[in-house]
């Protein structure tokens, strides 16, 4: 490691260093195969003894590469020019990229005494091992497609990620090419991670241009060599559309290592388990169902058919659950939640033990098998008081239905009033009637004049007052979300530790934001961001996007994740005017 600090130094005290804190992201070259090493070296430099270190490095996303290790040396000394103390710590990491193309290393991180560095994320461009296989049908002339796998080798339900690629010696036959299609076969299922097309890649050397078509995940389910059928994608010509089709793979299934559990039911990935119950904390009644939530999260080949379910038991029944999922398809399989929403009744009072069954799976990256066991909760069942209350309400209802039938109720006597008939008319009557509601029809007519003249004074001009409605829709339009109070309140949260809260705070942030922009521009956050500020940002807010989606339901992620999606969230949205 020392043989390879000279470089990182040269670049450091060539005048990179600005201030007392300094964090620099070094590679030596900007070009690498397919499966060739990368040194990454992350250079912290402090000066002064004030200055603390107060956080580990928050590393940037590796999930482009292979890591294969890491190591870290660090320097205490006296700069003899400035006599000061300098400490300095070289962070050093060897990758390996796993597919072609423009590949980012992204920024790194570290906090001292309460401000926080970043380095600047670098692009290093990722070429094939060797020339793509052609495959034996080639309709589309000059333009052809590539299958490559991350993997030839894997076990059995393991996911292998299949890059579709096209590649032509012309740029712009690459947008013809769309529709990818791919044959059912036995003994593998296949399901696409992403169908959109990625940015197309020129090759200096070849002039070869070659785009991703279309990322999928291959899950074998029976040992052996596999031959993987080809993937079709269409060519648009102006006669009528051209088959295209990728070369062959060989797929090598191996059986899963060691002795396999007796509950092992083929499941592979990363998943916990969680049992909870609404309102269970308070005493439940006797005989009335309670809401219980298993829920089973992380990323593999977990199918609905093989969740785990409740213990059969005599103090309590339950019904077949409902089962609701939150997945999205990944290179590692499925990821996400599966909850099953049960209904169970207390058949008994006092401290009632509801129990689940366990669950085991095999984790590929650690090579082993993992039995979760079972999970209980306990909830206090006690005698229904309120049922008791209401049994003596019922009886005295029933008291008082019994007395109504059998008590006499008394008639009361009634007297009927007699008016005598009176032939004759008073005139004088008859006059003081007309005369009073003459008056009052004057009176009426008067006021109704003054009214109808007092109001033709008002003028009536062409902006005349907005509706409630127009009102409303107009402060609407013009209130803006407080996006620097939603960004501070979500570093807050990483700050306590509730990342649960994080991402539900993040979603609602991005949807005021996304709603305000539709509103206001017409354009969605995507649409806005490009046109603004260009494609770059656009591709960055999309990306962000998919990385919390996946991130939310991941069983294992990092530790410094959430800060790392926060800066990111904080790079894009400050943008947004």
């Amino acid at each position: 490691m020392r043989g390879s600090l000279h470089f990182i130094f040269y670049l450091f005290f060539a005048g990179i260093a600005q201030g007392q804190v300094t964090l620099i992201t070094a590679v030596k070259d900007r070009e690498y195969r397919v499966g060739e090493q990368v040194t990454v070296n992350f250079v912290l430099r402090i000066e002064g003894q004030d200055l603390v270190q107060e956080s580990p490095l928050y590393l940037p996303d590796f999930s482009k590469f292979q890591v294969v290790g890491n190591a870290s040396e660090r320097n205490a000394f006296i700069d003899p020019a400035k006599k000061i103390a300098v400490n300095q710590v070289v962070y050093q990491w060897v990758i390996s990229p796993k597919n072609p193309g423009r590949q980012r290393i992204g920024s790194a991180m570290v906090d001292v005494s309460g401000v926080r560095y970043k380095t600047e994320p670098i692009d290093i461009l990722v070429r094939e091992n060797m020339a793509p296989e052609k495959p034996a049908r080639q309709e589309g002339g000059q333009v052809h497609l590539a299958m490559h796998l991350n993997s030839k080798n894997t076990f059995e339900n393991q996911p292998v990620v299949a890059t579709v690629r096209a590649y032509s010696t012309d740029y712009n036959k690459l947008r013809n090419v769309g529709k990818v299609h791919w044959q059912a076969q036995s003994g593998v299922t296949v399901t696409p991670v992403s169908l959109e097309k990625a940015e197309i890649e020129q090759d200096e050397e070849s002039k070869m241009a070659s785009q991703v078509i279309a990322v999928l995940t291959i899950i074998p389910d029976k040992l052996g060599e596999i031959e993987l059928n080809p993937v079709m994608a269409e060519y648009r010509t102006e006669q009528k559309p051209v088959k295209l089709f990728t070369n062959k793979q060989k797929l090598v299934v191996k059986t899963l290592p060691g002795k396999a559990p007796k509950t092992f039911d083929q499941t592979v990935g990363r998943y916990k388990m969680s049992l909870t119950g609404k309102n269970v904390r308070k005493k439940v009644p006797l005989n009335k169902p309670i809401d219980i939530y298993l829920k089973v999260s992380g990323e593999g080949n977990l199918s609905v058919d093989k969740l785990p379910g409740l213990l059969e038991s005599d103090d309590y029944t339950f019904y077949k659950p409902k089962i609701s999922t939150e997945l999205i398809d990944t290179e590692m399989g499925k990821s996400g939640v599966y909850t099953a929403h049960y209904i169970v009744v207390p058949k008994k009072s006092g401290m009632l033990s509801i129990g689940t069954e366990g669950l085991t799976f095999f984790n590929p990256k650690r090579g082993e098998y993992k039995e979760i066991s079972g999970k209980t909760l306990i909830v206090e069942v006690q005698e229904e008081a309120v049922g008791s209350n209401t049994a003596v309400m019922q009886r005295v209802n029933d008291y008082s239905n019994s007395v109504l039938q059998t008590v006499e109720t008394p008639v009361l006597g009634t007297r009927k009033l007699i008016i005598d008939r009176d032939e004759g008319i008073s005139w004088s009557t008859v006059l003081g009637n007309f005369g009073i509601f003459a008056v009052a029809a004057g009176a009426l007519g008067a006021g109704f004049y003054y009214f109808r003249k007092s109001r033709a004074k008002v003028p009536q001009g062409e902006d005349s007052a907005l509706s409630l409605a127009e009102t409303e829709k107009l402060l609407r339009d013009r209130q803006a979300p407080d996006i620097s109070a939603d960004l501070e309140y979500l570093s807050k949260l990483i700050r306590e530790g509730n990342i649960e809260e994080f991402f539900k705070t993040f979603y609602t942030m991005d949807f005021e934001v996304n709603e305000f922009l539709v509103r206001k521009y017409r354009q969605n956050t995507a649409q806005y961001l490009e046109d603004k500020y260009g494609y770059a940002l656009a591709q960055r807010y999309a990306q962000l996007i998919s990385r919390v989606k996946i991130e939310k339901y991941s069983p294992m992620r990092e530790a410094d994740t959430p800060a790392y999606l926060l800066e990111e969230a904080k790079d894009i949205f400050s943008q947004i005017k």
